[in-house]
C-alpha cells in the first residue's frame, strides 16, 4: 500500500483503453453493424489505432491539509479553495 505524503503531488499512468470498433461506429450513428461498408469500418479501426498511439491517460493528485471549513467553502493549505 502506498503512503500518502502531504503536499507532494503523485502521478501514475493508467492502462490505455482500447475502444471496440462497433462502439465507435455506434457513437457515429451507425445502427446496423452488418450494413457498415468495409471502408468505413477500416477508417474506424485506423482512428482507434491513432487514438491508442497518441493517448497516455494519467491521474495526478496531491494530499493537503484542511485549513478551514466555512459553510460550503473548504479552504485547503497552500491557498487552494
Amino acid at each position: 500500500m502506498k503512503s500518502l505524503v502531504c503536499g507532494q503531488t503523485e502521478t501514475f499512468t493508467l492502462e490505455i483503453p482500447e475502444p471496440k470498433t462497433d462502439a465507435v461506429l455506434k457513437i457515429h450513428g451507425y445502427k446496423d453493424m452488418e450494413k457498415v461498408r468495409r471502408a468505413i469500418r477500416a477508417a474506424a479501426q485506423t482512428a482507434i489505432q491513432v487514438f491508442i498511439e497518441n493517448t497516455t491517460p494519467m491521474v495526478s493528485y496531491r494530499v493537503v491539509d484542511i485549513q478551514s471549513i466555512d459553510g460550503n467553502v473548504l479552504a485547503l493549505s497552500d491557498d487552494i479553495n
